[in-house]
């Protein structure tokens, strides 16, 4: 069997902590440095569970989060496949930009 490999210029995760994601994004940057990829354009995509707001956003970028995927009508009480909620989101703003 011939196993076949696709290069990409990104990853996405699912659900995780900040820890997770650092401790993540290091093998993927092992990885990348040992097939000679460390030099190419690279994101990463992150939904993440225990950080939030600027110092929640700060410490993703720390790890290496290029794009923080957020779901502001969580803390609503709305749940991860609630539809769009344009309220929820200008709460959130409101919140976090102060």
């Amino acid at each position: 069997m011939t196993m076949k490999y696709t290069v990409s210029d990104g990853w996405t995760s699912a659900m995780m902590t900040c820890d997770q994601l650092a401790e993540t994004i290091g093998k993927l940057n092992v990885l990348r440095a040992e097939y000679g990829r460390a030099d190419e354009p690279f994101e990463f995509q992150a939904v993440c569970i225990d950080k939030f707001g600027v110092d929640g956003h700060r410490a993703l970028a720390a790890a290496g989060i290029t794009d923080n995927i957020v779901i502001p009508w969580m803390f609503d009480g709305l749940g991860f496949d609630a539809p769009l909620e344009k309220n929820s989101m200008r709460r959130w703003r409101r919140r976090r930009t102060r």
